[in-house]
């Protein structure tokens, strides 16, 4: 149990910058190269992403909704090996911290603001080749490539776009330490959310409390 709410907030914010700032889990994060695996089952076929200016165009959308949809995003990479698949864990963990501090922003107008560490972009399709392309995302922050692929009739973000594009982390984690860490929020946030969107909490010492709770069930990382 953390008697020491200023103790407690500290070891969250700490769980959730290395979660938002890993994000996409760069190649920085890990403790050595993870060789490529053969691709696992695409999901089903969506037909409205059939050209690359199509996929864009959604992307864009999603960037321009007055609310951050990194939930729906998400769903437009596809991962080409297993060290982008566990990039993509990575991403939704964010998703659930952003869930997270919109729930506490809503119940009680706490000051957590993870969705501020994101930012939009406008993307336009650079280079068309085959069942590759590359598109041009710039945003207020900075601009970065994001490469696509054709599989099965459809386009998709590569998972190639995350690991082309390497961030400073701020945390000395290695790369099984940053897994771990994505699968505690992910394991954590989504329950705590929804008990806070019921109303359980009657103020944010209780979420935090609960929060600890959760906590001490994990193993440590």
């Amino acid at each position: 149990m953390y008697s020491n709410r200023r103790a407690l907030e500290r070891m969250i914010a700490v769980l959730a910058i290395a979660i938002i700032t890993c994000a996409p889990l760069l190649p920085g994060c890990s403790s050595g190269e993870v060789e490529a695996e053969p691709v696992a089952e695409a999901p089903a076929v969506d037909p409205r992403f059939a050209s690359p200016e199509a996929l864009i165009k959604h992307f864009n959308e999603l960037n321009a909704s007055s609310a951050l949809r990194l939930d729906a995003e998400i769903v437009l990479y596809y991962a080409e090996n297993q060290l982008q698949r566990e990039m993509i864990r990575v991403m939704k963990a964010d998703s659930a911290w952003v869930d997270y501090s919109r729930a506490l922003n809503t119940r009680f107008g706490h000051e957590y603001d993870f969705e501020s560490r994101f930012f939009s972009e406008t993307a336009t399709v650079q280079e068309v080749n085959g069942q590759r392309a590359v598109a041009l995302a710039v945003g207020s922050e900075r601009s970065r490539e994001l490469h696509l692929i054709e599989y099965e009739n459809r386009w998709w973000i590569s998972g190639y776009t995350l690991e082309y594009d390497p961030m400073p982390i701020p945390f000395d984690l290695t790369h099984e330490e940053m897994l771990k860490a994505s699968d505690t929020s992910l394991t954590i946030l989504p329950g705590l959310v929804r008990r806070i969107n019921a109303g359980e909490f009657e103020d944010e010492d209780e979420v935090l409390e609960a929060f600890a709770k959760e906590m001490e069930k994990r193993p440590k990382f």
